[in-house]
Order: C-alpha cells, then structure tokens, then sequence
C-alpha cells in the first residue's frame, strides 16, 4: 500500500527515462489507480505514454478495465485510440450508464460539430438530460448552437435555453428572458384564483402547501413548490397546454408524489 499523492509528487520531479520505467512496472504490477496518478501528470501524447502504448497495445487495448476500474485518465488515453465505431459503441455504453465524468473525457476528444455530436444531441435534447447536453454544447459550434437555440425556444424548453445562452455567453439575454416568462406565467395562474408573491403561492386566501403544475402530459415539464407553512394543496388544470383552472389535490394525488410522509 502506498500514498497515491505523494507518488504523483514524486513522480511528476522524474526525467522521462524515470518515467517510462515506472509506468512500465506500474503496469506490469496492475496498479491502475497508481497508473492513472502518473499518467495525470503526462499529456495524452506524451513520449512515456507512446512508448508504453506501442508495446503490444498495451493501454490502448485496456479500455474496459480503466473505465471498470474509474480511472479517467487512462480510458480517456485508451478511447482516443479507438476506431469510430468503437468510439460510438462506448459513447452509447457511457451515456446508458450516466456516466458524466467519462461522458466529458471522451466528448472532450471529439471534433468541434462532428456527427457524434450532432447524433447524440439529438437522443440527448429528446431524452431532456441537461448535464448530458451541456458537455456536448461545449463542443458545438455558434452557428450549431444557435440552431439549438431557435428549436429549444420554439419547444419552451427553458433549461436547455439556459444551457445553450451560456454556452454563446450569452446570460444576460435569457435572464430577461426568463424575468418576461415568470411574469407571464404569474399573470395566468392569477386569472385563475392563484396569486404568486415570491416563492409564496396562495389560493382563496390561504397559503399553499403543495402547488403542482404539470405542463405536458408525459410529466417532463412541471411547477412543483412546497411550504411547510402552507394550507391547502393545489394543482393547475390545463387542457391542450393552456391553463384553464385550479383543483385541490386528493391524498392519493399527494401520496403519488411524496409517499406517506406528506399525508
């Protein structure tokens, strides 16, 4: 047993012949997380990981165990030498095991716009996982992200609005973009008996408990505010998208959201 840190210290003060034998009996020993500390502290196409990598596709051939084992250093070295159909294989392994350190290590190595980008956007965007889409926005060009842009504000899909206004530096824009849908939102539920006053919403005089507004109907989109202080709980009632009314919430209804510990 060693200190991991300490090793990395010393090892970053060797010269690259120093180097090239420790990771050749680092390797030979099976000390993976003891690989990726020295290969932390090596560029990707460094000498020393050349020269290891050459030797019978030693790490290269090592993809599996180095993401099995956690090591994101060494699978990120092992996924740049992948084919494209490899690469596409372990993309889709990544992203079905929600994986978002290695979902960064391995977009990183990918080219700006390229079609695993655009690909995997696309399943991203319709599945609405953000940190996900994030990393890839990071990757696309300004005019790709523009393209985002002009469908996530013709689908409302606000989070994604913020992914992609940050990713152009463009925060201030979707700030008051956001400022004029919290105020047009506020201005429906009060046509219908709500009236929102911070994070505060109140129905008939009382405080409420629990307000709910599911906007569509697979459940991907919703207004879920809890206060302990509250009285009343309430859902919004929308048909075809729009908001037509309010209605209290049954035991079951709550039950189905939080268990019995609401009840």
């Amino acid at each position: 047993e060693g200190s991991l840190p300490l090793f990395q210290i010393a090892f970053s003060q060797l010269d690259e012949t120093a180097k090239m034998v420790w990771l050749e009996r680092i390797y030979t020993d099976g000390q993976i997380p003891f690989l990726g500390g020295a290969v932390n502290e090596l560029e990707i196409d460094s000498a020393a990981v050349n020269v290891l990598a050459a030797e019978e596709d030693k790490i290269f051939s090592e993809v599996e165990k180095f993401y099995e084992a956690g090591s994101l250093s060494l699978f990120q070295i092992a996924f740049s030498s992948l084919d494209e159909e490899e690469q596409g294989k372990w993309l889709d392994k990544i992203y079905a095991d929600r994986q978002i350190a290695f979902w960064g290590c391995a977009v990183g190595l990918l080219d700006e716009d390229s079609d695993f980008i655009s690909r995997f956007a696309e399943k991203i965007y319709e599945d609405g996982n953000i940190s996900f889409f994030s990393v890839l926005a990071m990757h696309m060009s300004e005019e790709a992200l523009e393209s985002w842009l002009d469908k996530s504000l013709e689908d409302g899909k606000m989070s994604f609005q913020s992914v992609l206004y940050n990713a152009m530096d463009r925060e201030d824009e979707f700030d008051k973009i956001k400022e004029e849908k919290e105020k047009a939102y506020a201005e429906k539920c009060r046509e219908v008996g709500v009236t929102i006053d911070g994070k505060n919403y109140y129905y008939q005089g009382q405080l409420v408990h629990i307000f709910l507004d599911i906007v569509d109907s697979n459940k991907s989109f919703y207004t879920l505010n809890v206060n302990p202080a509250g009285t009343v709980n309430i859902k919004i009632v929308r048909e075809v998208g729009q908001i037509t009314g309010v209605s209290y919430m049954t035991d079951e209804e709550v039950t189905e959201l939080f268990g019995d510990e609401m009840n």
